[in-house]
């Protein structure tokens, strides 16, 4: 399984205001009152899932939601106490 489509969906979250990096240590979620007014979250997600059903086989679909996992694993709490594990 490609990781550019997470790559990507990453980059698109970043530039939207949704999660911030920083250099070697991953992403982190922002506040509340970073975030965009405008709601493009739901779109993306939307593809993440056509993204999974166009995968073919089990073990393409588990190996994805395993890369997606991960990389939700990597994002950083909040200062409200908000984290990935709660999504």
């Amino acid at each position: 399984v490609s990781r550019m489509p997470v790559r990507e969906a990453l980059r698109s979250l970043e530039t939207q205001g949704y999660i911030a990096t920083a250099y070697h240590k991953g992403y982190r979620v922002t506040n509340g009152q970073e975030l965009p007014l405008h709601g493009h979250l739901p779109g993306l997600l939307r593809c993440v899932a056509e993204r999974h059903t166009q995968l073919g086989d089990l073990e393409s679909k588990v190996a994805f939601e395993n890369e997606i996992l991960h990389v939700l694993g990597r994002l950083r709490p909040t200062p409200s106490g908000c984290s990935s594990r709660s999504l």
